[in-house]
């Protein structure tokens, strides 16, 4: 398998934040028991399994827990809805990161011309020379009735403000008209309006012209608001896999925050990751956790090791290529390509793309393309 990849640019600007050095506070990681949902009331929400890490500070859980019950239960279609072209392409396969912004990002114009795909549900057709691709989104949006009334005294989070468009669609409703393959998982929601007995969340999806398996949903280490790391496999027909992950940081967290951590909340959102993908390979390769199941470096002896290749994406919300956060996440994924420098935010390089391969001896792993990194032009 080959890979092919791109950033979309988004139209949201970030505001500034006091940059001052620090050390990172804990960012220890744990397994939530099997069988977990979120909110815990829903137990209908997916056939499809969904392995959760999260932090194991209490000043982080205790807070998780209560945004988690303001939020709808995730979403696995895990086939695509679409018969798509037999003559479609499998080499190279083609992964893209885009924050929508909400409904801002006219998904469907940019699946006809950029990846060839027109949205006519299951009747959805492909153009030629057609590639399967994976779609990693941020500020995706969602509307149901399964969602819960926000409860009465309590601040919701601010519903994306996004640019007015005609026909805009919640993620859900989108994939299955365009027949993809979906997963989405809310990190929060989406203001507190009703519309007619419905209510909005919002979180990271992947979109898929390829099955997806292996769901996984990582709780960042709490630092403004909850945020969920969603992350799926992809088997290559010639038998080879990759893992995808969508993810999205922290802006900046209060100006308390911002001293007490030294301004380290994205640093520690970003190791916390590492650290449950870590956890989630120790597993899966019978080693046992440390300290009774929990990580936080001791577990990244696995990245020398590692079972399969993955790319992980999405908007790191950061301000410069050198930021401390980024130099960090290419030592985890060692074999990512150079950011071209280009802002994909405003004037900011804030989305970015890292790939690490598996530890093989066949030569089988999937490889990144030389020189396929680019931006594309807004949507």
């Amino acid at each position: 398998m080959r890979i092919a990849y791109a950033a979309v640019g988004s139209a949201l600007l970030l505001g500034g934040a006091l940059g001052l050095s620090g050390c990172a506070v804990p960012h220890t990681m744990q397994p939530h028991p099997f069988g977990y949902h979120c909110p815990e009331s829903d137990h209908s929400a997916t056939t499809q399994a969904i392995s959760w890490v999260g932090p194991a500070q209490p000043h982080d859980s205790t807070k998780l827990a209560l945004w988690c019950q303001t939020v709808g239960p995730a979403v696995v279609d895990s086939v695509p809805g679409a018969t798509l072209s037999p003559d479609a392409g499998y080499d190279p396969l083609l992964v893209v990161t885009w924050n929508l912004k909400g409904g801002s990002g006219d998904l469907v114009r940019f699946l006809h011309d950029e990846l060839l795909l027109t949205c006519d549900d299951e009747r959805s057709t492909t153009g030629d020379g057609f590639r399967h691709f994976v779609l990693m989104v941020q500020e995706a949006y969602r509307r149901s009735a399964a969602i819960p009334p926000f409860p009465e005294g309590e601040t919701a989070p601010l519903a994306i403000d996004e640019e007015p468009r005609s026909g805009r669609q919640d993620i859900v409703t989108l994939a299955r008209r365009c027949g993809l393959a979906l997963y989405y998982s809310p990190s929060m929601r989406n203001g507190a309006t009703e519309f007619d007995g419905q209510r909005e969340d919002k979180g990271n999806a992947i979109l898929s012209s390829l099955p997806l398996h292996d769901f996984l949903a990582i709780e960042l280490p709490f630092e403004t608001q909850r945020r969920i790391v969603v992350g799926a496999t992809v088997r290559h027909p010639a038998g080879d896999s990759l893992r995808v992950l969508s993810l999205h940081l922290d802006v900046s967290p209060g100006l308390w925050r911002v001293l007490k951590t030294g301004n380290s909340s994205r640093l520690r959102q970003a190791l916390g990751i590492v650290d449950a993908l870590a956890l989630i390979e120790r597993s899966r390769s019978g080693r046992p956790f440390v300290e009774a199941g929990l990580c936080q470096g001791a577990c990244q002896d696995s990245i020398s090791s590692h079972p399969i290749s993955t790319v992980m994406t999405g908007d790191f919300n950061a301000w410069t290529d050198g930021q401390t956060v980024l130099r960090h996440m290419v030592d985890y994924f060692p074999e990512s390509p150079p950011t071209d420098g280009l802002p994909t935010r405003g004037e900011f390089p804030a989305d970015h793309m890292f790939f690490r391969q598996r530890t093989s001896w066949d030569g089988a792993e999937p490889q990144l393309v030389p020189e396929s990194y680019r931006r594309l032009d807004e949507q």
